[in-house]
Formats: structure tokens, C-alpha cells, sequence
């Protein structure tokens, strides 16, 4: 399997960028910074519906820092992307199983980001470039992912989860630039 790079969705905020770099790998934040995001999501019960945008704070996850400023945050739960068939989810997990194995396949589908320092973060579904423009001024470009040759609920849904929850128009990154 192979993902392909979708365009991306671009928006910037007054404030330092080391801002958004710093959210990456801190487990702490999302409990405050994003309980409007929470909230919200109590509030419409049910519009979120399988939704992964409680998956910061699941019991179970932690990070990682490594040299250079590189490091992970690890949620130590699999990333639930809904709305998708059972028939179309157990073909997609019995490819991933068939791939890399049955504790691959489990790597594969926890939620993970990545940040290799200075600037770039790897989501789960997205790919995050943080370019500063000054002290003050930051521009984020975000391009959601997609699997080559997945089934179309698959990607559509990718598509939705990097839009309700970490795209430009989600329901986290607001919070971030405050």
C-alpha cells in the first residue's frame, strides 16, 4: 500500500510557530487547550459519531523524544476513523495483517504523530508542514492522505476524519493558535 498526497489546506495565525511544534509531543495539552473541541463534541452527541477527536486523551499513550528535538506522541490506542462498512474495514485490516503481520497491522492502525524537527508532523491521516514567516506570524499547510488502490469508504473517510478533526476547518487546530 502506498498513500498519495492530497493538495494541501493552508492557514496561518499571529504567534511563533514553535507554538505548533511544541503541541506535536506534549500529552498534556489537549485537555485544556482543546476542551471547547471536547465539549463540543458532548454537546452534539452524536455528530461526532466515531470520530477519533477524543483520541488525545485515552488512557495508555506517551512520548517519545529523541535527539535533535525529533519525538513522538503515541495515543497507545488505534486510531477509530468511522463510518466505514465492516465488510470494507475487515477487507482493509486483512490486507494490512497480510503486509506486515498480524502486530503490524496493529502498529499501522495506532494513532502515532511524528515530528521531525524543526517543522514537519506526521499525522495519522495528514502531513503537516509549520513554515514560520516571523516571530509572530506562522503559515501551517496540512495535506490529508489517502491510500493508493483503498476502497473508496476508506479514503472518503480519511478525507472526513483529516477535516472534523486536524484540517483547517477542524475542530483541534483552532485551539493550537491561540
Amino acid at each position: 500500500m502506498s498513500a498519495l498526497l492530497t493538495t494541501s489546506h493552508k492557514y496561518g495565525y499571529e504567534g511563533n510557530w514553535k507554538f505548533q511544534v511544541e503541541n506535536v509531543c506534549d500529552g498534556y495539552h489537549p485537555g485544556f487547550v482543546h476542551r471547547s473541541a471536547f465539549n463540543t463534541v458532548r454537546k452534539f452527541d452524536g455528530s461526532f459519531e466515531n470520530r477519533a477527536v477524543d483520541v488525545a486523551v485515552r488512557p495508555g499513550g506517551y512520548t517519545r523524544g529523541y535527539p535533535e528535538g525529533h519525538g513522538t506522541l503515541e495515543a497507545g490506542a488505534p486510531l477509530e476513523s468511522g463510518g466505514i462498512d465492516s465488510v470494507v474495514r475487515q477487507a482493509y485490516n486483512d490486507k494490512l495483517k497480510e503486509l506486515y503481520g498480524e502486530e503490524g497491522a496493529a502498529e499501522v492502525l495506532t494513532n502515532r504523530q511524528f515530528l521531525i524537527f524543526p517543522n514537519l508532523v506526521i499525522f495519522d491521516f495528514n502531513i503537516r508542514v509549520i513554515q514560520p514567516i516571523s516571530h509572530d506570524q506562522t503559515e501551517v499547510y496540512s495535506y490529508p492522505l489517502m491510500i493508493d488502490d483503498a476502497h473508496d469508504d476508506i479514503n472518503s473517510n480519511r478525507m472526513l476524519d483529516a477535516q472534523t478533526r486536524v484540517g483547517t476547518a477542524g475542530i483541534l487546530p483552532a485551539d493550537n493558535m491561540l
